[in-house]
């Protein structure tokens, strides 16, 4: 989940650097929407609320016919957190998908691309190549067939890549089960070689800064919801 606590200045900066448009405003994060028409905002606005249900974490926003104008701040904290960076960087993602779809400005092999280069993959980790050097220290263009697979598997729960691994630092049976699901896939799709599908070994050894975090993940957390709704 995202940092709860407040963030320092620096924190903030270093966030807004990534987050185009957007800025610091009366000590929230700011930022103004505009679209052809009424049906553009309120989609957008649509897409944006059910990502709020599920940060449990909703924004300051306003609609006044094809603008929409965002404030975020955490209320408890007194301050911007990593809610209010997760929220803003999500609305950017809606943003983007909603330009390519509605706007025919790319081909879908584009869209897959960009969604590469934005999609998160580790805690505070977005883009093949902040993950290619996360997990295994190197660029994507250096990642092993099965380093690859490992990061496609954790992309349905990226910040929880750590309870991938057994104790003793190797894959769990679920994970070398998918292994093969998707390896056999990609071999049926002419993707790899039979050569490559016999090879493939199923577990992978951390050699960037993800591995320091195997050796303090705590329990699996709770999936049940009832955290209290710090935002607006």
């Amino acid at each position: 989940m995202p940092d709860r606590r407040r963030l320092s200045e620096s924190e903030i900066s270093t966030a807004l650097d990534e987050l185009k448009g957007w800025s610091l405003r009366g000590g929230k994060l700011h930022k103004e929407y505009t679209f052809k028409d009424f049906v553009g905002a309120f989609g957008f606005m649509a897409s944006g609320a059910l990502i709020a249900e599920g940060l449990n974490h909703h924004p300051e926003w306003s609609n006044v016919y094809n603008r929409v104008v965002i404030d975020l701040s955490t209320h408890s904290e007194g301050g911007i957190t990593g809610y209010d960076i997760e929220f803003a960087r999500k609305m950017e993602e809606i943003l983007l998908v909603w330009l390519i779809e509605n706007q025919q400005l790319c081909s879908k092999e584009r869209m897959f691309e960009v969604y590469l280069n934005i999609i998160e993959l580790g805690p505070h980790v977005y883009g093949a190549k902040e993950a290619a050097h996360f997990y295994f220290g190197k660029e994507p263009s250096k990642l092993t067939l099965a380093e690859s697979i490992f990061i496609a598997s954790i992309i349905p729960k990226p910040r929880w890549f750590m309870y991938s691994f057994d104790e003793t630092g190797h894959l769990k049976q679920s994970e070398k089960d998918f292994f093969r699901l998707l390896s056999g896939k990609m071999l049926n799709k002419g993707q790899i070689t039979q050569d490559e599908f016999d090879k493939l070994v199923p577990d992978v050894t951390l050699t960037g800064p993800a591995k320091l975090l195997l050796k303090h993940a705590e329990p699996l957390p709770s999936t049940s919801s009832g955290s209290e709704d710090d935002g607006i």
